[in-house]
């Protein structure tokens, strides 16, 4: 399925459904979900700082909150159009429930509005799970 936001398009694999604006979830609501979400950098902040701004939020608000790791993250597969963001592993119990995620922040063109990718599951994600979240990234494609 093609499916559209504003910045562009992502190729969505089966076996993931359209539950509602810009979230992929599978059929039964209870694997893997997919989120995109749009920010804005606050004035002089870089990426690592909005990074650090929201997880430190995010900290606050659920419990045992881990970070696992970071890594760089592309968007697109065209290496003349491809965006560089970063990748953040974590986990946190939130409603009593371990909740594992991945999430991918873009900065786009006119720097200052951020496009985030986030994957979320009740268990560790697999390498199916990872396979999916790397083919979404990489069927992004901006609009003309």
């Amino acid at each position: 399925m093609k499916y559209e936001i504003d910045e562009g398009s992502l190729t969505v694999p089966d076996g993931l459904v359209d539950r509602s604006v810009n979230m992929l979830m599978s059929p039964d609501g209870r694997n893997l979900s997919v989120v995109v979400t749009r920010d804005h950098l606050q004035s002089g902040e870089t990426v690592d700082g909005f990074i650090k701004r929201q997880l430190a939020d995010l900290s606050r608000r659920v419990n045992k909150f881990e970070e696992i790791g970071r890594a760089p993250a592309i968007l697109g597969a065209d290496p003349s159009t491809q965006i560089k963001g970063v990748q953040i592993s974590t986990r946190f119990k939130q409603s009593g429930q371990l909740t594992h995620q991945l999430q991918a922040v873009f900065e786009l063109v006119n720097r200052n509005h951020l496009l985030i990718f986030t994957c979320s599951s009740l268990a560790p994600h697999n390498d199916a799970e990872k396979s999916v979240w790397q083919q979404l990234l990489t069927s992004f494609a901006r609009r003309a």
